[in-house]
């Protein structure tokens, strides 16, 4: 079956957070504002997830709920296929996204006060819930060459990992677009194993691939070390099934996960998926791969767009193709990105994009764009960015 990702769907009046929150900033945004900040995808899901949840809504009643073992089959066989990884189905827990279950796991593994290690610049979700859970943001910021590709600084890492106890990973990364390798995965698991360190790996971007770019699931990759590690995995970006919010944490050690399972349930109130996401996941997890393979061909096409676009008609522009996610990472320090400048791109060029700033402080200048949408639609942002960079 031949995949329609040329065609713009119309998210408008359903409470699209990505197209409807826009007019907060300005009342005309609901007339011709185009959106590339939050990650989610303009496609239709895959076709499936649609008439699993149809099938679903026809069984008439909708009470309590909870995963079915097949659910958990298609899961484990998905994580098996594509990355060789098969965790065990008592380490898989329910959460209703991968940022809540950071939070849970912060709040399980460290005391107020103490410091949490992020490799900025980052998704700012992290700085985030460490700052609202009294913890203190430790930052390891990540090193950038001239061409825009960025790498781990090891040493750092380790002083970091010397003096605190909790490492969030973000594999791949957000929003630079590292898919990080064995090797510097495994400098990773080495340094945290010299000193205790427990280590929240988000890995939800981790089936949006370049071709010929392989993620290495850490847990899979250091099984010696699981115990150690909560790995963050969910359908959620890899479909464009946000909004059914369902995500797959998995956590090997037992005492952990009993407390995990304790802390969800009594204080949080998190309990089980409902009906409509089981449905949908069972299917997706199932259906889903020939979806995924031209969604990521779909996806290629438009960075090589992209980078073609900012090569011929923004010349001061640094743009590397990033290896996952479908988010890039534009360098705009030859255009000196400040607030005013940001702010015009909204106004004037009728964009929202995300200034990097957001990401940490080595995210001034850069702009982050999702480019999970029709072709078209991004041409004509990448049009209206480029009207404003060069005053028209």
């Amino acid at each position: 079956m031949k995949y329609d990702f040329d065609t713009l769907i119309d998210r408008r009046g359903v409470g699209s957070r990505k197209w409807e929150y826009m007019q907060d900033f300005d009342p005309r945004a609901a007339v011709d504002m185009l959106p590339f900040w939050i990650a989610d995808m303009d496609f239709s899901s895959e076709p499936q997830v649609k008439e699993a949840i149809k099938q679903r809504v026809d069984r008439d009643c909708y009470g309590y709920t909870m995963i079915t073992e097949d659910v958990y089959d298609g899961i484990i066989g998905w994580y098996e296929r594509r990355f060789g990884w098969r965790p065990e189905r008592k380490h898989i827990c329910y959460s209703p996204g991968v940022v809540p279950a950071i939070g849970y796991a912060i709040s399980l593994l460290t005391a107020p006060g103490d410091g949490v290690i992020i490799q900025p610049p980052v998704y700012y979700p992290f700085a985030a819930k460490i700052k609202a859970l009294g913890r203190k943001v430790v930052d390891n910021p990540l090193l950038k060459d001239a061409d825009g590709f960025y790498s781990i600084d090891f040493d750092d890492l380790e002083d970091k990992c010397s003096r605190h106890k909790l490492l969030i990973l973000c594999s791949p990364h957000n929003p630079v677009g590292r898919v990080w390798t064995r090797g510097e995965l495994s400098r990773i698991v080495d340094i945290c194993k010299r000193y205790q360190v427990l280590i929240i790996a988000d890995e939800i971007h981790n089936d949006l691939l370049r071709r010929g770019v392989s993620h290495q699931v850490l847990e899979h990759l250091h099984p010696e070390y699981r115990d150690h590690i909560v790995t963050c995995v969910a359908p959620s970006k890899t479909f464009n099934m946000a909004g059914l919010q369902f995500s797959n944490i998995v956590i090997a050690d037992d005492e952990l996960r009993s407390r995990w399972l304790s802390y969800t349930d009594s204080v949080c109130g998190v309990r089980q998926a409902n009906a409509l996401s089981i449905a949908a996941v069972g299917a997706v997890y199932k259906y889903g791969e020939p979806w995924l393979e031209q969604l990521l061909d779909y996806l290629d096409g438009n960075f090589a767009a992209m980078a073609e676009f900012v090569a011929a008609k923004l010349p001061r522009a640094v743009f590397a193709v990033p290896q996952g996610t479908y988010l890039g990472w534009l360098d705009l320090r030859g255009y000196g990105l400040d607030r005013r400048l940001f702010g015009r791109i909204i106004t004037e060029g009728r964009v929202m994009m995300e200034h990097g700033v957001m990401f940490g402080e080595s995210g001034w200048d850069f702009l982050r764009i999702n480019v999970a949408c029709p072709r078209s639609m991004l041409l004509e942002g990448l049009r209206r960015l480029a009207a404003v960079l060069n005053g028209r």
